[in-house]
């Protein structure tokens, strides 16, 4: 039995090995991608100033943290962001969206079936977007109200794990994320200091999971 353990382990270890590699080893985005990426900073930066002003609670969420964390800023193939707030603040940051910025901004709502907002912007040719994931409290855990049938996307969290926020840099530029961000990312991930081989990779394009977002002044009429 120790035996067949030790061989599974060792074959476990070998397939690791194919499809991940250390983090040290990725490049930064160029051209059209870093043009995107430069755009998207841009519209982090709009979007949490007027958090701050609100006292709207967030965090640097999913592939955004995992960014600040190893690559100290964008995973050098993502195209969009992704923050966390509390869903009670839902309403909320949609009214302060569209009270305080032009309508060059748009904030999409995906519907009471999945709780998840869109924030996006052109910048010249470039359509970005912030994902806006929303959690709220069930006995003391946050747990994600958006895609409800996906157990990657609703692992409850201790709130104690997320409150009070702690601060990290992202690209040259402090945001809040959870407090214990290292034990969310391994949660989330596991070796998440690792990252996958390009072979392995899984772009935006690729995933057609949002669907069905309407524009919130839509909603509202």
């Amino acid at each position: 039995m120790r035996k067949e353990v030790k061989d599974v382990k060792f074959m476990l270890s070998i397939m690791m090995d194919y499809y991940w590699e250390d983090a040290s080893k990725a490049k930064h985005a160029v051209g059209g991608t870093r043009q995107k990426q430069k755009a998207l900073i841009e519209l982090l930066l709009s979007l949490t100033k007027l958090f701050n002003k609100h006292e709207i609670a967030y965090w640097l969420d999913y592939g955004t943290l995992l960014g600040a964390v190893r690559h100290n800023g964008f995973i050098p193939w993502d195209d969009d962001l992704d923050i966390g707030v509390l869903n009670k603040d839902r309403d909320k940051i949609k009214q302060i969206i569209i009270e305080n910025l032009d309508s060059s901004y748009k904030i999409y709502d995906s519907g009471e079936h999945e709780k998840f907002l869109k924030f996006e912007k052109y910048y010249g040719t470039n359509r970005v977007s912030i994902d806006i994931f929303t959690y709220s409290d069930y006995n003391g855990k946050l747990q994600g109200t958006f895609f409800p049938s996906s157990i990657v996307y609703n692992k409850p969290f201790p709130k104690e794990a997320i409150f009070p926020l702690s601060k990290i840099t992202f690209e040259g530029i402090e945001y809040s994320v959870p407090k214990e961000y290292h034990l969310y990312l391994k949660k989330n991930y596991g070796e998440y200091m690792s990252l996958p081989k390009s072979s392995h990779y899984w772009p935006h394009e690729k995933w057609n999971s949002h669907h069905d977002f309407y524009p919130v002044d839509q909603l509202t009429k």
